[in-house]
């Protein structure tokens, strides 16, 4: 017993010095090439996380802009229309087709479209295809008509109608606009008839106050000279009974002549040669003066 208990304080104090000297051993701080280890591999460690956050926020971004994008009510019902207007248009091709060649289509295409349009046809179809075939494509058209459906013919029909429209509202301005200056034209043409018919008694007129030349004037039996037919006038007026029987009587018509001769006014000179009085001749001069007829 005392043996054991001397190896257990022997074996105390052993492990006092060896724990005495670990602890001289350890310094308090680390050496300097320790320490930036140490750092080192934190750095490492903290560029490998950011690295890592970085790439997961690329992936989601991309994500993201790949996702589609929330639909608007109205897109919404834009897309879900369009099967009905699809199925529409698929339904107007096949009407417009008729059962004729499509663009491009061949001598099996068209019996196929006669085929589906009119039902099996096995009269047609018992002949000699293959022959039928050559022939096809041996008959050179002499015009050569492109494929058009329904709906371009139709098309082509409204554009024309279209075009006449526009057309015949220019041509309704036109005629418009002639029968306007026709009517103008025509309005214009009568004041101007108008216009010349009033101009006849003022060149009448302007011809009684004209002078003849010298030598063919009127000279009376009292020794008055008359220049023109307004002269003839004012000396018919001063002109007494005597004097005026001597100049107008059964055999002769002084002024009536000299009118005629030298005036040169057949239609005064017939009315002045009627005249059967100065008064009835004075008269027949004023109306005359005056544009009367």
């Amino acid at each position: 017993m005392v043996k054991a208990l001397i190896q257990g304080l022997m074996g105390r104090r052993s492990s006092d010095e060896e724990k005495e000297v670990s602890e001289k051993e350890i310094p308090d701080e680390l050496p300097p090439l320790v320490e930036d280890a140490a750092k080192e591999e934190q750095e490492k460690v903290r560029l490998e996380i950011e690295e890592k956050a970085k790439k997961e926020k690329e992936e989601q971004e991309e994500l993201k802009e790949d996702a589609p994008e929330e639909l608007t009510p109205i897109d919404e019902e834009i897309i879900k229309e369009e099967p009905k207007e699809t199925e529409e248009i698929d339904k107007l091709k096949e009407e417009s087709n008729y059962g004729f060649e499509e663009k491009g289509a061949g001598f099996f295409s068209n019996l196929l479209n006669i085929t589906k349009n009119q039902g099996l046809n096995k009269k047609l179809l018992n002949k000699d295809l293959y022959q039928g075939m050559k022939n096809y494509y041996s008959l050179k058209p002499s015009v050569d008509v492109k494929p058009i459906t329904k709906k371009e013919l139709e098309d082509d029909v409204t554009t024309k109608l279209d075009e006449l429209k526009l057309l015949e509202k220019d041509w309704q301005k036109q005629k418009e606009f002639v029968e306007k200056n026709q009517q103008i034209l025509l309005e214009n043409e009568k004041k101007i008839k108008e216009k010349t018919e009033e101009l006849r008694p003022l060149l009448k007129r302007l011809s009684f106050y004209e002078e003849v030349p010298v030598g063919k004037y009127f000279r009376s039996e009292d020794g008055v000279i008359v220049k023109n037919v307004f002269g003839l006038l004012n000396l018919l007026r001063i002109m007494d009974e005597e004097v005026f029987k001597n100049h107008v009587n059964k055999n002769r018509n002084d002024f009536a002549l000299w009118v005629r001769r030298i005036i040169g006014d057949e239609e005064l000179a017939a009315k002045l040669n009627k005249a059967g009085s100065k008064k009835e001749m004075i008269s027949i001069l004023e109306d005359a003066s005056a544009g009367k007829s």
